[in-house]
């Protein structure tokens, strides 16, 4: 279930997080109490199950915060409670317990698992979503290694919903408008803003434009004229037939229905050179020019002549 929060996460996970908060507290306790008792001395076993509490109580609020090392806490704290329980395991002795020996024994062994157990479970919770991001998406920031790939599985209304989150409205992304109800979603790649995704307002759907990769996703090469890329040469032309965008371009607004789109597959020679100029080639700027639609169909062939 999808549930918006305040810190990005599920709120069924948030509510999850709070009742073990609750939950390790009541535990916390309990360690306190046997370590004041003291009734066969000083209890290391005990210690350790509180230090490993303190430290899973820790990482839930982190988690709260939507910080990754709430994690690692949490990890560490139920990892250090599953030692403890194991090192107990090995050391209970017949005279020690008699005839609870067995009893005792099965507690402990019970104690590993339980914690470990408890990390299989919450990374399964952690898969939750808030707006279209799990928590791990969340914690770690990101969207998607390769957004393409999951997108793909992904309506327009969907993608529409999700490019409406604030995550693309913040660096290294950033929005605009093309004019006609489009919304332009740029990405920051190497210095330079790129155009992604295209937002219809008022179909509420999205189309992505350039892959994460900077490859143009809609153009085929019946959407390219290649007869006017006669006499560049091989490198240039390779670079259109990888449908690269890795030099700047960008889409122009919309009117009626129609956007121009500017492809540049040559940079000028100041593109290579470093802020004293050094490293400045002899290279032209060569730009193809093309048209799409509202869902970033090309209506008009890329070519040299604008």
């Amino acid at each position: 279930m999808e549930l918006k929060n305040g810190n990005g996460l599920n709120s069924w996970f948030n509510a999850i997080l709070w009742l073990n908060i609750a939950f390790s507290g009541l535990g916390l306790i309990m360690n306190l109490i046997n370590l004041m008792k003291g009734d066969n001395g000083f209890d290391v076993y005990a210690l350790g199950s509180t230090c490993a509490v303190c430290i899973a109580i820790a990482g839930f609020f982190w988690l709260l915060k939507a910080e990754k090392v709430g994690f690692y806490l949490f990890v560490a704290g139920c990892l250090i409670n599953a030692i403890i329980a194991y090192i107990q395991y090995c050391n209970i002795s017949v005279d020690d317990y008699g005839t609870m020996y067995s009893v005792v024994r099965s507690m402990a062994f019970k104690g590993v698992w339980t914690s470990i157990g408890k990390i299989i479970l919450f990374m399964f919770l952690m898969l939750l979503k808030c707006e279209g991001r799990n928590v791990y998406q969340v914690l770690w920031n990101k969207v998607y290694d390769d957004d393409s790939a999951e997108y793909a599985n992904m309506s327009e209304e969907e993608l529409y919903k999700v490019l409406g989150t604030s995550l693309y409205k913040e660096s290294p992304y950033s929005q605009g408008s093309l004019g006609e109800g489009m919304t332009l979603v740029r990405q920051a790649i190497d210095g330079y803003c790129k155009p992604r995704y295209l937002m219809d307002d008022d179909a509420k759907c999205a189309y992505e434009f350039m892959s994460e990769r900077e490859q143009l996703v809609a153009v085929t090469d019946d959407d390219i004229d290649w007869g006017s890329l006669e006499g560049l040469s091989e490198k240039v032309v390779d670079i259109v037939k990888c449908r690269a965008f890795v030099f700047p371009g960008g889409i122009y607004h919309y009117k009626n229905g129609v956007a121009e789109v500017r492809w540049e597959i040559n940079p000028d020679g100041r593109f290579y050179s470093d802020e004293d100029g050094f490293g400045m080639t002899n290279d032209k700027e060569i730009n193809l020019y093309g048209a799409i639609d509202r869902k970033g169909k090309v209506v008009k062939k890329f070519t040299l002549k604008r």
